[in-house]
């Protein structure tokens, strides 16, 4: 999922396929205001593509930092259609139930390109609610992104 935006334009949010390292757009809806979608719209959105493609494979859903939120993992997790990579913002904390550090912090070593998966679960924007349901499912968090500040948990 991404979304595009300018100050003279509202917003869209497109859902797309990616192959061989290319995006191409499926279905894309032109908001109503300036910014990020809501939760509601990228529901919608996602329920709209099961719709249109009801035998689709769906490795993951890729989105940007942006899509984060407590209700959208929520519905994300409670829905079970597919797993997720949203990447985060390096000031997002990722917590181990015995201490929270930021992720700059956690991925300081990597360099651009690289990644790592951490032995231990880890969670993010964690309302307590939230946890419960990720300690239920596998959450790897890794940073393969190319730009040095961002990293991605990987649901």
């Amino acid at each position: 999922m991404f979304a595009v935006s300018s100050p003279d334009v509202c917003s869209s949010l497109h859902l797309g396929v990616v192959h061989n390292g290319v995006a191409f757009p499926l279905l894309w809806w032109m908001l109503d205001q300036k910014g990020n979608s809501n939760t509601s719209e990228r529901i919608e959105l996602l329920e709209e593509f099961f719709e249109v493609f009801p035998t689709a494979e769906v490795d993951d859903l890729t989105a940007d930092r942006e899509f984060l939120g407590t209700d959208w993992f929520e519905y994300l997790l409670e829905q079970g259609m597919v797993e997720f990579r949203i990447r985060i913002r390096e000031s997002d904390k990722l917590d181990n139930l015995q201490q929270s550090l930021k992720a700059k912090v956690v991925f300081s070593n990597l360099k651009p390109g690289q990644h790592q998966v951490l032995r231990h679960r880890r969670y993010c924007l964690g309302t307590l609610g939230l946890r419960r349901r990720i300690a239920t499912r596998r959450w790897k968090i890794s940073d393969c992104c190319d730009e040095p500040s961002s990293s991605s948990c990987h649901y």
